[in-house]
């Protein structure tokens, strides 16, 4: 199996970037790393990214999916993997608004739990 390295980084400033990513690999099959932390429930599955993950897969087209928030586009790609060996991805996220400049800053007023939670 060949194994595709990938970096997050701010287009602009070269930082690294945490991110969510979504790897479908030659055969259809949705990659992550053994150890990262998965989306649960339905839609397009995807694992969280501190800003670098390792995935292996099968020779062939691969095709990769980078989000951040609203504030920066995503990032699709396709590269190809070798049956065996790495292939390095540089994946570099622009931020198309920051709200921060016009004094606006995220908050979360939807929540959900459990109704029989005693101490919620």
């Amino acid at each position: 199996m060949g194994t595709l390295h990938g970096t997050i980084i701010d287009a602009v400033s070269g930082e690294s970037l945490d991110a969510k990513v979504h790897v479908l690999n030659a055969s259809g099959t949705f990659s992550h790393p053994s150890n990262s932390m998965l989306k649960r429930g339905p839609g397009t599955p995807f694992f969280f990214c501190d800003g670098s993950f390792a995935v292996e897969g099968s020779r062939g087209r691969t095709d990769v999916l980078v989000e951040r928030g609203t504030e920066y586009e995503p990032y699709r790609t396709t590269v190809e993997l070798p049956a065996t060996g790495r292939v390095e991805v540089e994946i570099p996220l622009r931020r198309w608004y920051s709200p921060q400049e016009d004094a606006w800053y995220p908050g979360n007023t939807h929540i959900h739990y459990d109704e029989k939670e005693t101490r919620p």
